[in-house]
């Protein structure tokens, strides 16, 4: 493992949970398969945590310069 993260949630607090923000379908289709790459490499694993939710932001790499 490199780096492994728990959510240190205190019992009695209340979720917080954002509204799903929409992504053109190219985009989640990039998410989707780079999400499933991660899992199949180790590298990220499924957690469920059914009342919280945090939106993603990708961010598209600038393609090197000539």
């Amino acid at each position: 493992r490199i780096v492994e993260h728990k959510l240190q949630i205190k019992e009695g607090y209340l979720p917080v949970k954002q509204a799903r923000r929409r992504m053109f379908m190219e985009m989640e289709l990039i998410i989707k398969e780079e999400i499933e790459r991660l899992v199949k490499a180790g590298f990220i694993r499924p957690a469920i945590y059914a009342d919280w939710l945090a939106n993603i932001v990708p961010i598209l790499k600038r393609k090197a310069r000539a």
